[in-house]
């Protein structure tokens, strides 16, 4: 019987940290939404090389973070490409 409340109690405490995790992820989500959507100056729902180097603070560097982010190398950054380099990145304290 001891087994069974120990797995129990293990359950709602990996649900309840589930819960917060996704509580988390969506305001996340929604905050790069709103980063990608501020660099897609013509609405295309993708960013090109110019509104990427347009919003760079050095668009020196610029060709090389936008083909690190362009993973599959078409020449436009589509959303969730942009969100999968906002998760790479480690977290600034």
């Amino acid at each position: 019987m001891k087994n069974n409340k120990t797995l129990a109690t293990a359950v709602v405490v990996a649900v309840t940290l589930m819960g917060s995790t996704l509580c988390y992820a969506a305001p996340r989500v929604d905050r790069v939404r709103v980063q990608f959507n501020t660099l897609d100056l013509d609405k295309s729902g993708s960013i090109c090389l110019e509104e990427f180097k347009a919003a760079s603070n050095t668009p020196d560097a610029a060709d090389g973070q936008f083909a690190k982010i362009d993973t599959d190398q078409d020449g436009v950054i589509i959303f969730e490409e942009f969100l999968a380099s906002k998760q790479r990145k480690p977290r600034k304290n």
